[in-house]
């Protein structure tokens, strides 16, 4: 199983369903389990409405998919201001009901949860997320 596809996405939620459809068709022409689509949405889902609800003046996000190995690589990118690295959020959502949970980092703890591995970077104000998840 091999196969690269990347687009470019406008930052605002309207985008949402395209980003849904792009991953659909990288999914079906990797042969992946609907389990494993679904992951990869949510981990996307997650990372671009944080992006459109935090950074909303920033025109566009690059989004890439690869399989490779047993694994899919996720890389997302998009201009930003300053730094920020989505493995540091953190969420205290253990042992609390839903409505004594603060707000904000839930959606990164779910991305947390799903990966495999994460790595980010930031150069140039250019933000990079790249998230692994192993298929076996």
């Amino acid at each position: 199983m091999s196969g690269n596809q990347s687009q470019r996405f406008i930052n605002k939620t309207e985008s949402l369903s395209s980003i849904t459809d792009f991953i659909h068709n990288f999914a079906s022409g990797s042969k992946l389990d609907k389990n494993i689509e679904s992951e990869i949405n949510l981990l996307i889902e997650e990372l671009f409405t944080n992006q459109v609800k935090y950074n909303p003046k920033n025109p566009s996000v690059d989004i890439a998919l690869q399989s490779k190995e047993n694994r899919i690589i996720i890389t997302f990118s998009h201009k930003q201001d300053s730094s920020f690295d989505p493995r540091e959020a953190k969420a205290d959502v253990k042992n609390l009901l839903l409505q004594e949970r603060s707000t904000g980092g839930f959606g990164l703890h779910l991305v947390q949860a799903f990966a495999d591995e994460i790595t980010y970077k930031f150069e140039n104000n250019v933000s990079t997320t790249i998230i692994v998840k192993h298929l076996e």
